[in-house]
């Protein structure tokens, strides 16, 4: 909308794109400039200082770099098997997650958003949440999708590059003490 009056007093409203995630538009409202010049002048400001994101025509969607991923991964002769997977995995926790999702504008802290996200999600199999090694291999076929979006030019950086795995816990193996594996031979 730009710079309007209201009520004698001068508002600016400056429109800062859409949210990566949700696809809904962003905007920026200060209300209460006394002059025009002074609403022109903040909005000259913003604009130069908070808003330096580079706007591309394009969205690039997560369906895109999938099916970009496939392509390449029947290329390279993968087994079907390892691709079947990998479309289970995109179609339980990528697409609902990253439907409306511009991939070139992803960030670090929306890649750790949908990590902490996956970490919350309820696990079909067993009634409590993913594990923290489920959470990484998610994180693997994230890093790869972003990769090949790097790979072909769409983005920069990958940011999920950055983001290290979480600790996975050492499985603690019981054994039997010698007298208790005597006792467990003296029932045969």
């Amino acid at each position: 909308m730009g710079i309007t009056k209201h009520n004698e007093k001068w508002k600016v409203d400056i429109s800062s794109g859409v949210d990566n995630i949700t696809g809904k538009r962003t905007r920026h409202i200060k209300k209460g400039f006394k002059t025009k010049a002074e609403a022109e002048a903040y909005e000259a400001r913003f604009r130069i200082f908070e808003l330096n994101k580079i706007h591309h025509k394009e969205k690039l969607s997560i369906d895109y770099l999938y099916s970009l991923m496939v392509q390449e991964d029947k290329a390279a002769n993968k087994k079907m098997s390892y691709i079947i997977t990998q479309k289970n995995s995109f179609n339980n926790y990528f697409r609902e997650y990253f439907s409306k999702a511009d991939m070139k504008k992803i960030t670090y802290n929306e890649v750790v958003d949908f990590r902490d996200y996956l970490l919350a999600r309820p696990n079909r199999q067993n009634g409590g949440t993913l594990s923290a090694n489920s959470v990484n291999h998610q994180m693997v076929l994230l890093k790869k999708l972003l990769d090949i979006g790097v790979k072909r030019g769409y983005m920069e950086v990958n940011p999920s590059k950055m983001v290290k795995k979480l600790p996975v816990p050492k499985a603690v193996m019981k054994y039997y003490t010698a007298k208790e594996f005597k006792e467990f031979f003296d029932y045969f």
